[in-house]
């Protein structure tokens, strides 16, 4: 898989995140040094290393999660929740002490 950055470079170089969720990918100090968009585009211009992005294996479904947020039906959903989830969890409450000796 090819990345590419902001300035239109390209790399092919990952590797797997150490927890592993997703992919590092690395783009060498040489196709960052001289870079315009070196001063955003890093989180330390100063540094002598170049660009990491992350992917992780579960960007779609964030991505996808996102987007339903900003719906109407989501938000009677959050609206709703609450009325429905304190009564449950009361009842559970209740049940535990109950059970109690």
């Amino acid at each position: 898989m090819i990345l590419t950055c902001p300035n239109g470079r390209t790399t092919r170089q990952r590797e797997r995140t150490e927890k592993d969720t997703g992919y590092k990918y690395i783009f060498s100090a040489g196709k960052c040094r001289g870079c315009p968009l070196r001063e955003k585009c890093l989180q330390n211009p100063a540094s002598k290393q170049g660009r990491t992005v992350i992917k992780n294996d579960y960007e779609m479904e964030y991505e996808r999660v996102r987007a339903k947020v900003g719906t109407p039906a989501y938000q009677e959903t959050r609206r709703d929740h609450p009325q429905i989830e304190r009564p449950q969890t009361i009842g559970d409450q209740n049940r535990d002490r109950e059970c109690e000796p």
